[in-house]
C-alpha cells in the first residue's frame, strides 16, 4: 500500500512510459484516428456499450482534473459526452484494460470543471475498473474520460442508468463531520461522495499519529457524543472486495464540546491511529478478526496489522474520527462499518431529528417550496416533476392536491415523512340581493364571504363589508371586491339598487277650506291624481276612492290620512287636518234701512251652509202685520211700499236646518232711520 516499492512504481511509470507507448501504438487496433477532447467527444445515449475501443491515437488533451489522483491522465485519453437531464445516477464498467487504467466523470469540460463527481482506477495493480454509481445532479453535458498512466489501452465500456443509491454529501473537511450517534450494528452500504479535504490539516509531529509521509487526500470525517461509558470499536472495509482501496483512520477525544473538536484535533495527536498498508479491513477491536490475537496497540504504521485497541469513552464527551481512502480506489463505491463490538448505549440515539414541511395549502397555480431537515441524504417521491429529487429543498408546481413523501437518511437512521399540499378554495362572495328601494330611502348593503378577508366597495372605495351609498333615483350598480387573507383570490360580486324616487302625491287638498261649518260639503282629495296608484283613506274617513265628498254631522277637529301605493309596493302616507264648526244663527235687534249700504235688511245671519229661511213675519206694536215673506228674502223696512216708521217691531221666522229640522225664532227688532 504505502511501501517504498509501491511508491516507486509511480516513479517507474514515468521512465518506461515512452517505451510502452511506442509498443501500444504499433500493436493497438484503434477505432479513432483524430484527437478526442471536449470539442470532439464521442456522444453516448443510455444504455451505452462499446467493445474493443482504444485510447490510442486520441491525443493527450487532459493531464489534470479536479480529482486528487490525476497520474493516470498522463497519456492519450478518450472523451465520451453524455447529455443528462440531471437528477439521475449511472453505473460505469471499464473492462479488458491495461493495468493502471483509470476513468473520471466530470460535469462540463474537465479542463475547467471544479467538481470531482467520480474517479476510479489509475493505480498500480488495478485492471478492470467500475464505478457502481455516480449521481448527476444538474442538467447539462457530462464527460467520461478513459486514460492510462503509462500507455494507450484497449477497453470495453458499459454505461447504464440505475436507481440512485443513498450517497451522503462529502464530509472531507472537519467541520462537515457526520454523526455516528444512533449506530449500533453493521452499515453494509455506506456511500459518501468523494472529497479531498484540507491538505494542511494533518501535520507531522503535531497530529499525524502513525500516518507517515505524503498521501493522497480522500478524507471523510465522523463525530459522536458518547451517550454512556463503554467500549467504542468498529470494523471498516470496502463493500466491494475487488475495490483497490486502502483505508486509514485517526481518532481524537475526549473533547468537552462539539465546537472544540476540530480545534483539538488540529493541535493534538490522535488517541487511536492506523496507517497499515493493504486492502484488508481495519478498525478497533479487542481481538484481531483475522489473526485472532488480542489487540493492545493504539497506533499502527504502514507495516502494521490494521487494527488498534478499542477506545473506552466517557459519557457526555465528544470524539472525532477521520477516515482516508489512501489509494483513491473507493471512488463512489461503498464501505461497510460494523459497530457490533461497540458497547451497548455508547453511541446512543441519533442526534439528528428528521422533520419536513407540514401539510399546507397554496394558491392555485403557485409553486411550493418543499423542505426537509435532520438527515444527510434526502429523496423526494412525487407524482409531479420537482426541481430536484435528491436534495433537502425542492420546488414543486402541483396542479392538484398531492401528498409528497421524503426519505430522510442519516448515517444509521432512515425515516419517511409525508406532507399533503392542497389548494385554497376560491371564496364564495355575495354583495347581497338586488334591491328596489321606495323613494330615496337610505339602504345598507352588506357583503359576505365564506373566508376571512377584506372588502372594498366601488365606486366609492369604501372598505368594510357594510356600505350605505348615497341614494340616487334610478338604477345603480355597486361592486363588492373581496381580497382573501391568503392573498390568493380577488373575487367580485355586484348588486343592483334601484331607487324608485318619491311618489308624486305631496299633500291633501281641502275644498273649500280646512275650516267648515256643520253640514257643509267638504271635498277631500290628493293634490295630484297620477295614474297607476292605489288610494287608501284611513279612519275616520275610510275609502279606496281617489277623493271623498264629506258632509260633517258633528263639530270638532278631524285628522285625515291618505296612504298612496304603487305597483312596486311603495307606499306614502300623507295627513291633513280640518275643523268643523257648529252652525250659527244670529238675529240682529236693530237695522237701519237708510240706503247707506249697511244693515239695509232684517233677517237671520247664518254661519254655515244648508240653513233655509222658510218664512218671516213682522208686526208693529199695534199688532198690524207689516211684512210677510218666504224663502231667503229678509225685510227691507217698508210697509205697503213705503218706508215704515222708526219703531220697535215684533218678528217670527221659521228656519229649516240641514238636518231637516224646522225651528222658530221670535223677538223684537228696532228700525232706525
Amino acid at each position: 500500500m504505502k511501501s517504498p516499492g509501491e511508491e516507486g512504481i509511480f516513479a517507474a511509470m514515468n521512465n518506461i512510459r515512452f517505451i510502452l507507448l511506442i509498443v501500444t501504438i504499433a500493436l493497438g487496433n484503434s477505432l479513432y484516428s483524430q484527437d478526442s477532447d471536449c470539442n470532439n467527444p464521442t456522444p453516448i445515449a443510455l444504455p451505452f456499450g462499446i467493445q474493443s475501443a482504444s485510447t490510442c491515437n486520441t491525443g493527450n488533451d487532459l493531464t489534470t482534473s479536479p480529482c486528487s489522483n490525476s497520474l493516470f491522465l498522463a497519456t492519450e485519453d478518450l472523451f465520451f459526452a453524455y447529455q443528462s437531464d440531471g437528477q439521475e445516477c449511472i453505473s460505469i464498467a471499464l473492462t479488458n484494460v491495461m493495468e493502471g487504467t483509470g476513468m473520471g466523470v466530470y460535469y462540463g469540460c474537465p479542463d475547467t470543471a471544479n467538481t470531482c463527481l467520480a474517479q476510479a482506477g489509475g493505480v498500480p495493480g488495478t485492471s478492470d475498473v467500475s464505478i457502481e454509481s455516480v449521481f448527476l445532479p444538474w442538467p447539462g453535458t457530462y464527460y467520461l474520460v478513459v486514460d492510462n498512466a503509462i500507455a494507450c489501452t484497449d477497453f470495453d465500456l458499459a454505461v447504464e442508468r440505475l436507481d440512485c443509491p443513498v450517497v451522503f454529501p462529502p464530509s472531507a473537511n472537519c467541520g462537515q463531520a457526520i454523526s455516528m450517534n444512533g449506530c449500533s450494528e453493521i452499515i453494509n452500504d455506506l456511500r459518501i461522495a468523494a472529497g479531498e479535504g484540507d491538505p494542511g490539516f494533518i501535520q507531522n509531529g503535531v497530529n499525524n499519529g502513525c500516518w507517515d509521509g505524503s498521501f493522497p487526500l480522500n478524507y471523510t470525517w465522523f463525530s459522536f457524543r458518547a451517550a454512556s461509558a463503554g467500549q467504542f470499536a468498529f470494523t471498516l472495509s470496502a463493500q466491494n472486495a475487488q475495490a483497490a482501496t486502502d483505508l486509514d483512520f485517526q481518532i481524537w477525544g475526549p473533547v468537552s464540546t462539539e465546537d472544540s473538536l476540530c480545534i483539538i484535533a488540529a493541535g493534538s495527536q490522535p488517541v487511536r491511529s492506523s496507517f497499515a498498508a493493504g486492502e484488508e479491513p481495519t478498525g478497533l477491536a479487542a481481538i484481531h478478526p483475522v489473526l485472532n490475537i488480542p489487540v493492545t496497540d493504539f497506533c499502527e504504521d504502514a507495516s502494521g496489522d490494521d487494527f488498534v485497541a478499542p477506545l473506552e469513552v466517557q459519557p457526555g464527551e465528544w470524539y472525532l474520527v477521520l477516515v482516508n481512502d489512501w489509494g483513491g480506489g473507493l471512488a463512489n463505491g461503498a464501505v461497510s462499518i460494523d459497530f457490533s463490538a461497540t458497547g451497548n448505549g455508547v453511541l446512543g440515539e441519533s442526534m439528528m431529528e428528521p422533520s419536513a414541511i407540514q401539510d399546507t395549502l397554496i394558491c392555485p397555480g403557485d409553486s411550493v417550496r418543499l423542505w426537509a431537515s435532520g438527515g444527510l441524504y434526502y429523496q423526494w417521491i412525487s407524482e409531479d416533476v420537482l426541481s430536484c429529487i435528491y436534495c433537502p429543498k425542492a420546488i414543486a408546481e402541483p396542479d392538484s392536491s398531492q401528498t409528497f413523501s421524503v426519505v430522510i437518511t442519516s448515517l444509521c437512521r432512515t425515516d419517511t415523512l409525508f406532507a399533503t399540499v392542497g389548494f385554497y378554495e376560491e371564496p364564495l362572495v355575495s354583495a347581497g340581493p338586488d334591491t328596489l328601494v321606495c323613494g330615496l330611502n337610505p339602504v345598507a348593503l352588506t357583503a359576505s364571504a365564506n373566508s376571512n378577508g377584506n372588502f372594498l366597495w366601488l365606486p366609492d372605495s369604501i372598505t368594510g363589508n357594510s356600505y350605505s351609498p348615497v341614494p340616487q333615483a334610478g338604477t345603480n350598480i355597486f361592486v363588492a371586491t373581496f381580497q382573501d387573507d391568503t392573498g390568493c383570490f380577488e373575487v367580485r360580486d355586484t348588486v343592483m339598487v334601484e331607487w324608485l324616487g318619491e311618489l308624486p302625491v305631496q299633500g291633501i287638498e281641502l275644498v273649500p277650506d280646512d275650516t267648515v261649518y256643520l253640514g257643509m260639503e267638504l271635498l277631500i282629495k290628493p293634490d295630484t291624481l297620477p295614474g297607476g296608484l292605489e288610494f287608501n283613506w284611513n279612519e275616520p274617513l275610510i275609502s279606496n276612492e281617489d277623493s271623498i265628498l264629506f258632509i260633517p254631522d258633528s263639530e270638532g277637529s278631524y285628522e285625515v290620512a291618505l296612504t298612496v301605493a304603487d305597483s312596486n309596493g311603495c307606499e306614502k302616507t300623507i295627513n291633513s287636518v280640518f275643523v268643523v264648526l257648529p252652525i250659527r244663527i244670529d238675529i240682529p235687534n236693530v237695522f237701519t234701512p237708510n240706503s247707506d249700504e249697511y244693515n239695509q235688511t232684517f233677517g237671520p245671519v247664518i254661519a254655515g251652509d244648508g240653513v233655509e229661511l222658510l218664512s218671516l213675519k213682522i208686526w208693529n206694536r199695534w199688532g198690524e202685520l207689516v211684512h210677510r215673506s218666504t224663502g231667503a228674502t229678509g225685510w227691507d223696512g217698508r210697509h205697503s211700499g213705503e218706508p215704515a216708521a222708526a219703531d220697535t217691531y215684533i218678528y217670527r221666522m221659521e228656519l229649516k236646518l240641514p238636518s231637516g229640522k224646522i225651528i222658530v225664532r221670535t223677538g223684537a227688532v228696532t228700525l232706525l232711520r
